[in-house]
């Protein structure tokens, strides 16, 4: 039996809480007191990279309504998920023709088709 060595991806996890945070008009503080959460300085920690107790993150999944499993990644997952599941909440606000570029060269270095200039990733 082997083990894949995982890692939860709390950039992206974050990025999904700010999302979901901003598209209901809520501040860290008010999303705390709604979830039982009794120290909102947490958020702080999470955007600098901490992860928090396990207590938290299965409250916070839960509000999210996403399995934690969804942010842990192993040496078998392609790092284009993860930037893509980090960038969500900015792709809300890029203009279609940039969104487009972006996902193209998402897919290009999925596909191993990334050339060393920047010119392989955007048009």
């Amino acid at each position: 039996m082997s083990y894949m060595k995982q890692k939860f991806n709390i950039d992206a996890f974050f990025g999904t809480l700010e999302s979901k945070k901003s598209e209901q008009g809520i501040s860290w503080p008010e999303l705390a007191c709604e979830l039982g959460i009794s120290d909102p300085a947490v958020f702080g920690d999470m955007s600098r990279g901490q992860i928090p107790s396990v207590d938290i993150l299965l409250t916070l999944g839960g509000w999210l309504g996403l399995p934690l499993e969804h942010f842990v990644a192993d040496s078998r997952q392609d790092a284009p998920l993860s930037l893509a599941l980090a960038m969500r909440g900015i792709c809300d606000e890029l203009d279609p023709a940039t969104l487009a570029s972006v996902m193209r060269g998402i897919q290009q270095a999925k596909d191993g088709d990334l050339h060393d200039s920047p010119k392989g990733f955007v048009e």
